[in-house]
């Protein structure tokens, strides 16, 4: 295994993590977003050169009814984007070398957080 490491909170939607600037043709990420990236940034433990292929496995933790008892909907999917965009930022690699991944969500009415597994292929 290359690392494995927590990041509390849940990721920005990636349909939410960007302000467009209609007026100047520009597209910036939000506060939002960009403050969570420098989470997972801080987060991600130093480790030697990547190189080949990885696997990665995410497992988002977070209450998935409201108080009153309705289902959230939560696009997990949506939230990966940013999440490895910001690991392998902070790893010196490109994405692209990501060839298996795994998502699961599971039910904490606690706390929200998300824990990252990362190895070799």
């Amino acid at each position: 295994m290359i690392c494995e490491f927590r990041i509390d909170g849940l990721p920005t939607s990636y349909n939410k993590a960007f302000q467009i600037i209609w007026g100047l043709k520009q597209c910036h990420l939000s506060p939002e977003a960009h403050a969570y990236k420098n989470r997972v940034k801080m987060s991600v433990p130093a480790t030697e050169e990547i190189t080949g292929t990885l696997k990665i496995d995410i497992a988002y933790h977070y209450d998935f009814y409201y108080k009153n008892g309705k289902l959230k909907k939560i696009d997990t999917s949506n939230c990966d984007k940013l999440l490895i965009d910001a690991i392998c930022e902070r790893l010196g690699c490109d994405d692209s070398i990501i060839k298996e991944r795994q998502v699961k969500d599971y039910h904490n009415d606690k706390e929200e957080y998300v824990i990252v597994k990362i190895d070799k292929l």
